[in-house]
């Protein structure tokens, strides 16, 4: 807690774990809110005693509660001064720093701190069983987004064979799309649309964030694979390391060399072939952005975010031109059919050939509106 004015002080709050580190966020708070849990009669063995003069903004710094909060470093939160970023749930004793930086080591960010954030909500569930049913009243991806926070918490606790047994026990599926959503899907999804969209978004966004939107198209990246691409081109580029990402011969992006950022488990992309005009305008515009700035400027623009589709339009434009198991492993799907582990060996220049001939119409529309 600091004091920064007259009527208000300054606490840290426990934002999740990024990078490998806790993140904290500082919020202004009035003396009301410092005040209140030591009023709540529930709370009042729960947090430092002190008289109502020792937060008095004069003498704030000098107390000796002051200097006490200050040199307490496990406390953390929205509720500063009572949460800890270890504490007990029930039987179990969770190091939740600890179990942050464990998931970074396996997941991206922003889906680590979702599951961080799924587990603290629901570790209950691990330590009392018979209450593994207020899972079943979750809607479908909820809870599969809870089941796999509590599964990466049982392994880290080392108790997740109890937790395939409490699985088991209360029937909870691990849910994915029915073959009648996938169906409707495919008919409600209409790429003439996506294309017109994406011919607009190119003549509007600024040369950055256009160049990210066409490298995605002609690549059939996921967005946020796009986006660490370009900016991987970018920063080699600029170290004359090019090299190592790009075969000039084949001209073929080799995203495998680079497994912390392309190869997220069963999310992951291996290969993606451009053509010189593609590579000289993502060095030239220089797209060093992130996936977030894009979706805002695309919002501020009043454009409706549909850069994921464009992974649609891509993979069925190539379906006219190479076999289905090409397309899947441009976008790095890698079937585990017996023909494609060990018979499958396609030559990559004809692939790079005819894939670079699918693509070719849309390319000849869109990077004439940037350049």
């Amino acid at each position: 807690m600091q004091h920064i004015g007259k009527n208000h002080f300054r606490v840290k709050h426990y934002a999740g774990y990024r990078n490998g580190k806790p993140k904290f966020k500082f919020r202004r708070q009035e003396p009301d809110y410092i005040h209140r849990p030591l009023v709540q009669k529930s709370e009042v063995d729960l947090v430092d005693h002190c008289s109502q003069s020792l937060l008095d903004h004069h003498n704030i710094k000098d107390s000796d509660f002051f200097n006490k909060f200050q040199a307490d470093k496990t406390r953390a939160g929205s509720s500063a001064w009572n949460e800890c970023l270890t504490c007990t749930q029930g039987t179990l004793t969770i190091n939740w720093a600890e179990y942050g930086k464990w998931l970074s080591q396996s997941h991206v960010p922003k889906y680590t701190n979702e599951l961080l954030r799924y587990s603290k909500k629901y570790a209950y569930v691990l330590d009392q069983p018979e209450k593994a049913s207020d899972l079943n009243l979750l809607s479908r991806d909820l809870r599969r987004l809870v089941m796999a926070s509590l599964a990466n918490l049982s392994k880290y606790l080392g108790m997740y064979s109890s937790w395939r047994q409490l699985v088991k026990n209360n029937g909870l599926k691990w849910e994915r799309r029915s073959a009648l959503e996938t169906f409707v899907d495919i008919f409600e999804c209409n790429l003439d649309d996506v294309r017109q969209w994406l011919s607009q978004v190119v003549q509007e966004l600024p040369p950055k964030y256009a160049t990210v939107e066409v490298f995605t198209a002609l690549t059939g990246l996921r967005p946020s694979e796009a986006v660490n691409s370009c900016r991987l081109i970018v920063e080699l580029s600029s170290e004359d390391r090019l090299c190592e990402y790009l075969d000039q011969e084949l001209m073929m992006l080799k995203h495998f060399k680079f497994k912390d950022l392309f190869l997220r488990g069963c999310k992951s992309t291996y290969v993606s072939f451009i053509t010189q005009e593609l590579l000289d305008l993502v060095l030239r515009t220089e797209p060093v952005i992130k996936y977030a700035t894009l979706h805002s400027k695309l919002r501020r623009l009043g454009f409706r975010n549909r850069t994921k589709q464009l992974r649609k339009l891509y993979a069925t434009t190539l379906r006219n031109y190479v076999p289905h198991e090409v397309v899947d492993l441009l976008q790095g799907r890698i079937n585990q059919s017996v023909f494609l582990r060990f018979y499958y060996k396609p030559f990559l220049e004809d692939i790079r050939k005819r894939s670079l001939e699918g693509i070719k119409p849309l390319q000849n529309e869109l990077l004439p509106v940037i350049s």
